[in-house]
């Protein structure tokens, strides 16, 4: 009887599970199959759970906090209550509230409404803080930088990487960036969600990426501003406009992945030509080190880079924007009886997790259907970011 040939050595699971970034890789050239089959491989099953570090090392929880020590810091003004009293309602009305312009005051309250911190907590031998910003675990993987083109007497030309916790700006180029208004750029640091949650740390920094954009869209209509997801950027160039890809500038401490950039201001405005930019922060001058957030990686997740690489976005054209479908009056957030007459700020500044449900209390109907609606696609904030 003729032997039937042995199985390729990375069909056995137990290879499978020792080195799944090489199955991944030696199975499929497909970049779209590879992140369907790390989504698959890092869903929870009734069976067992997905490849985790299976408790939290205390001694190496990652720094909350990202720094960059040598660069300059400029603080921002913390935001007013008299700047902030426009309604939930007001946000989502068009032309509700008056645009402001731009200047450290007015960039300070988008900054600090966005992804600033709102509370601390403490507990006998630990205190945390939470942000405007949701996230997974607060762990907080998104940092945010921002790019200015000159006419700012307070404020260099260059990029500028915030830094929640002095609610301020580090200054990480000098660079003279042929352009007009602000342009807010969102990297994930995967370490950050590695340390607690191993492979499935790259889903939960996508989750946290959509929560920091829709927390930037929300504080930026506070300002009556716009904010563009600027689609056409390619990560590469994401990457070397907000000086993730400078080597010396990180090395040891964990780097970030490049995941978004958006224009945000009074109007609209054309979207900025990228290489003009990427030649003017190459010839900027740099400054900084980027702080390292954990002593220790005692686990690795190679997954988390081969899904990441596979997942990379090229430069592209930019998506025509197309009419956004409103939403019928009786389903938007404007038809409820929810208090939206309470001031957005107040709102975001309170955001907490949902938790503790305890079966008994209730909300009506109408409130379920209001929450609900947000959800969906249409005209309104924070969805009207995309094309």
């Amino acid at each position: 009887m003729a032997r039937r040939a042995p199985a390729p050595a990375l069909a056995y699971p137990s290879l499978r599970r020792r080195f799944p970034h090489a199955w991944l890789r030696m199975n499929t050239h497909n970049a779209p199959d590879i992140a369907r089959r790390y989504h698959d491989r890092s869903k929870h099953r009734f069976e067992a759970y997905a490849p985790g570090p299976g408790f939290l090392d205390w001694e190496t929880q990652p720094d909350p906090f990202r720094t960059f020590r040598g660069a300059p810091l400029v603080p921002l003004p913390l935001a007013t209550g008299d700047r902030c009293r426009a309604s939930w309602a007001d946000l989502h009305i068009p032309g509700a509230i008056a645009a402001c312009p731009l200047n450290p005051d007015t960039l300070g309250s988008l900054l600090q409404g966005a992804f600033g911190l709102s509370a601390w907590k403490e507990i006998p031998g630990s205190r945390w803080a939470l942000r405007c910003n949701p996230s997974s675990g607060n762990l907080h993987p998104t940092e945010a930088y921002v790019a200015l083109g000159p006419g700012q007497p307070e404020l260099a030309a260059g990029v500028y990487h915030y830094r929640p916790y002095d609610h301020a700006l580090e200054q990480r180029c000098r660079a003279a960036l042929p352009l007009d208004g602000c342009l807010i750029g969102l990297s994930a640091v995967h370490w950050r969600e590695a340390w607690k949650y191993g492979e499935r740390a790259f889903r939960y920094c996508q989750h946290d990426i959509g929560h920091a954009l829709a927390a930037l869209r929300m504080a930026a209509g506070l300002l009556g501003w716009q904010v563009r997801l600027l689609d056409d950027w390619g990560d590469g160039d994401i990457a070397r406009l907000l000086g993730l890809d400078r080597d010396g500038d990180f090395a040891d401490a964990e780097r970030e992945a490049a995941d978004l950039l958006c224009r945000v201001g009074p109007g609209a405005g054309p979207a900025p030509a990228i290489d003009p930019l990427l030649d003017a922060a190459a010839a900027g001058t740099w400054m900084g080190h980027a702080n390292r957030l954990s002593p220790a990686h005692r686990h690795d997740w190679p997954l988390i880079e081969t899904v990441h690489a596979a997942t990379r976005k090229p430069r592209t054209r930019p998506l025509a924007r197309a009419p956004a479908a409103v939403l019928p009056v009786e389903r938007t957030p404007m038809a409820t009886a929810a208090p939206t007459d309470v001031p957005a700020w107040d709102i975001l500044q309170q955001r907490r997790s949902a938790q503790a449900f305890d079966g008994i209390t209730a909300i009506s109907r109408q409130t379920l259907w209001t929450l609900l609606a947000a959800t969906l696609p249409g005209a309104q904030p924070p969805l009207d970011v995309w094309t």
